[in-house]
C-alpha cells in the first residue's frame, strides 16, 4: 500500500480511523507547513515497481510458452484424427489396420507406448501394441485379465491411471501417465485402448479427450468389420 501510494504521488502515510482525525488533522498540517517529505526515495519505489512488472512479465511469459506447447500438441492431435479414418479404411486387415492406426496415434502428443485389447469369447485380448519391448508381450497379455481393465469396460468410461500404479509396475510403463478407455459402440463392449506417455502430461484432459476420439473411431472400424464377415 505504501508503494502504490508513493507511486500515485503521496509523500507520506495517515493511519485511518473511524472518524477521520487523523487524515483531517494530515491534511489541515500539510496546507498550514507544507506536505511532507517522502519516506521513501522515488528511487526506490521505481526499483519497487520495474521489479514487479518484471516478475509479471516472467509469469506471462511462461504462460504463454504452456499455452504454445499445449496447442502445438493438440494440433497435432487434430491432424492423427484427421487421418485416423484413413488409415483404419486401407488397413490390410483387422490387426493390420489396428497396428497403423496405434502406430499414428503414438506419433501424437507425445506418446510413448499403446496397446489395443479386444473382446474374445470369454474375456479381452491382446490384439496389437505399440512403443513395448517384444518381452512384454506376456505381461500385456496377462493384463487382459486385470481388475482395473475390467473395471473400465465395465463402467464404460475412461481411466487415467497416475503412474506407478500396481497395475501397471508389471507393464513396464515408462513414469508418466497412463489412460484406458472403453471401445463402445451401440452399447457394446469391443474392447479397450490403453495409452501411456514417458511424461506426465501437459493437460491431462487433452490427452484423455484424444484417447476417446481415438476410441470412438477405432470402434466404428470394429463395428463396420464384423458386419463385413458375416456377409
Amino acid at each position: 500500500e505504501l508503494y502504490l501510494a508513493l507511486g500515485m504521488g503521496a509523500s507520506a502515510l495517515v493511519a485511518r480511523t473511524p472518524g477521520l482525525h487523523g487524515a483531517i488533522a494530515a491534511v489541515v498540517a500539510s496546507i498550514e507547513h507544507g506536505a511532507p517529505d517522502p519516506t521513501v526515495s522515488s528511487r526506490a519505489v521505481y526499483a519497487h515497481h520495474l521489479e514487479a512488472a518484471l516478475c509479471r512479465v516472467n509469469q506471462q511469459s511462461s504462460i504463454i510458452g504452456r499455452l504454445v506447447h499445449r496447442c502445438s500438441i493438440q494440433a497435432s492431435m487434430l491432424w492423427v484424427l484427421a487421418s485416423l479414418s484413413e488409415s483404419l479404411r486401407t488397413g490390410r486387415d483387422r490387426e493390420g489396420a489396428l497396428r497403423d492406426a496405434i502406430d499414428s496415434v503414438v506419433d501424437a502428443g507425445g506418446l510413448s507406448k499403446a496397446a489395443v485389447y479386444l473382446s474374445g469369447e470369454a474375456s479381452l485380448e491382446l490384439a496389437v501394441w505399440r512403443g513395448f519391448d517384444e518381452s512384454a508381450r506376456e505381461l500385456l497379455s496377462a493384463f487382459a485379465t486385470h481388475p482395473l481393465l475390467r473395471g473400465t469396460l465395465e463402467a464404460e468410461r475412461p481411466t487415467a491411471i497416475p503412474v506407478p500404479e500396481a497395475a501397471l509396475e508389471a507393464l513396464r510403463i515408462a513414469p508418466g501417465f497412463a489412460v484406458l478407455v472403453p471401445l463402445l459402440l451401440g452399447g457394446e463392449r469391443l474392447g479397450a485402448l490403453l495409452l501411456a506417455s514417458a511424461t506426465p502430461p501437459l493437460a491431462e484432459d487433452d490427452l484423455t479427450a484424444f484417447a476417446r476420439a481415438v476410441a470412438a473411431q477405432m470402434a466404428h472400424f470394429l463395428r463396420i468389420h464384423q458386419l463385413e464377415r458375416r456377409r
